[in-house]
This record gives C-alpha cells, structure tokens and sequence, in this order.
C-alpha cells in the first residue's frame, strides 16, 4: 500500500513539473506587449473606473490652510469615474466623484477638455455652475503647467510607449496567464494577464524602473505632456525615492481584438524625501474601456460663468492679490 502511495506522489510531482515547465511566459509576455502596443491605435473611446486610495502623513507638506484641506480630502478616499475622449479632436469629458473616507455621500468634480481649454467645477471652491478654466495653449507658460493640445493628441501612444518599455524589460517568468475567459462589459470576452510583484522580485522590479527613468522623462518632454523647462527643474533637484513595495499586482485582460479593456493595479508605494522616514502611499484602481473607435458622442457643453485658474494657484500658493 506504501508504495502504491508512493508511487502515486511521484507521478504527482512529475506532472505539475511539466505543467510548469510548458508555461510559455515568454510568449505571455509578447501577448501583454503587443496588447500595449495595440492601445496606440486607440482613438476613441468610453470609460469607468474605480480607485481607492491611501496617502501616508507627512507626504505633503502644506502650510496653506486650503491646500491642506485639499489634502485632507483625498488622502484617504474612494473616488469613481466614468466619461469619454477622442483624441484625434483633443476632446475629454468626465465625471470624478470623491467620497472622503467615513464620508457618505461623495461630491462630483465636472471636467471637461474642449477648444483648446480645460474645464472643472470645483464644489468646495467655486459657486454652483462656476468653472475654473486652463488654456491650453499657453502650456509651460503659466502657473498651471497646462498641457497642450498637441500633447493629448499624442498622449494614448507617448504612454503606450512608456508602458511597453516597462513591460519589455519584466522578467517573462513574472508574467502569469488565468486560465478562465473574462466576460466584458459589452458582451465580449477576453483573457486576462497578471504581474505580480513579491518579496522575490521586488528589488529587481525597482532597480528596473529606476534605469528608465530618462527614458520616460524624454517621452514626456518629446511628446509636449511635460514641458521641457519643467523636466530640467525635475532633473535640477533632488527628487524623492520611489519604491514599489509587494503586494503589488497588476491585472490587464485583452480582448480578441487585442485591445487593453480592463485593467487593475494594486499598488503600494514608499516615498521617501532626501530627509525623513518613508511615506506611505496606497493604490487599489479598477478601470474598464469600451466603445473603443466608435467615435461615442460627447454630452457637456462649454459653461457660462468661468474664472481663470491661475487665481485658485496664487490662493495654494498663499500669494496675496
């Protein structure tokens, strides 16, 4: 009987070898790039997410009273998302809603990108039906550091390249394929690729990341997202250290088309300054594309009653007028 046991644990081990050994994670991890890649062919498209987030004390510092209430609110908070974006008419609209933690009931924060120009609606700041605008074409300019109009036009393939340059550079071994088809939103199905950061591989991810760092201050400078005047200041000072620190997972799931429709990252991150003890800083988000080159209508419209942002900067900023 010991034997017929033995023999049979034997076989056991065996067969979950090989199963391990046929894992092509190579081959994943080719899905998970060209699945990136594809993410540059879109121009359009509906979303919603969902993100809950956690922001040690101390990472901030603010002296202003209304920048630390601004603080206050979202640093432990839970805020939903849904909206619409094309890129090829550098137009965006989305509807942010921000519960504080213990909070009940949340506030809307109104976006809107249209014509060159940003739109919010603050709740705490603004009247009912008031806007702060940006122009957008005075990016790198102002006190905003506003994006330009150009660079939303580049900005789905600027961070497809980051994302891929990342990716390309992951151990294939960390690349981990479910099993189990994901059903969307839209009635399609897709499967769905995990990367995993642990105690085992979390230095290596971090030495990874922090070799890219030029690269991606170049893609953010090249593309126009980032002002190149705000990169050198970047580069001129001594910026925190950054760390992943496991658990960390990140979830896409690719369609048979081979888009991203669903992602999730779980992260957690250490940030710490060139003095004092690390901070803390929590990420759980949930986001979901669809429609994606359908060219989804747009529903908000320019408002009326609209003040510059650069006066709510000069308020953070505790500069008098």
């Amino acid at each position: 009987m010991f034997k017929k046991w033995l023999s049979l644990a034997l076989v056991t081990v065996l067969m979950s070898s090989l199963l391990i050994a046929c894992t092509d994670n190579k081959a994943i991890q080719t899905t998970v790039l060209q699945g990136i890649a594809k993410q540059s062919e879109i121009k359009s498209y509906t979303f919603e997410g969902t993100a809950d987030v956690k922001i040690g004390d101390g990472l901030i510092p603010a002296s202003n009273p209304l920048t630390q209430t601004f603080i206050n609110v979202f640093k432990e908070s839970t805020l939903k998302w849904n909206g619409v974006t094309n890129a090829d008419t550098a137009q965006f609209e989305s509807d942010i809603n921000v519960t504080p933690k213990g909070g009940t009931e949340g506030f809307n924060i109104p976006i809107l990108i249209k014509d060159n120009k940003l739109y919010f609606h603050m709740p705490a700041i603004n009247k009912p039906e008031q806007y702060y605008s940006i122009d957008m074409a005075t990016s790198g300019k102002n006190a905003t550091g506003a994006v330009a109009p150009e660079a939303l036009k580049n900005a789905t393939t600027t961070f497809s390249s980051i994302y891929k340059s990342i990716a390309s550079s992951v151990e294939p071994k960390w690349f981990q394929e479910e099993k189990a088809a994901v059903n969307l939103k839209d009635g399609t199905s897709g499967k769905a690729y995990n990367i995993e950061i642990n105690e085992k591989n979390e230095k290596a991810v971090n030495e990874m990341i922090q070799s890219k760092n030029s690269e991606l201050y170049d893609s953010l400078k090249n593309s126009g997202i980032v002002s190149a005047e705000q990169i050198d200041k970047w580069k001129s000072q001594n910026q925190p250290k950054i760390t992943i620190q496991a658990p960390s997972k990140l979830r896409l799931v690719i369609d048979d088309k081979g888009f991203i429709r669903d992602q999730t990252l779980d992260l957690n991150l250490a940030i710490t300054a060139a003095e004092g003890n690390p901070n803390k800083i929590s990420f759980n988000i949930h986001q979901l594309f669809n429609d994606v080159n359908t060219q989804p209508p747009f529903k908000k419209e320019i408002p009326k009653d609209v003040k510059n942002f650069d006066e709510i900067i000069k308020l953070l900023n505790g500069v008098k007028k």
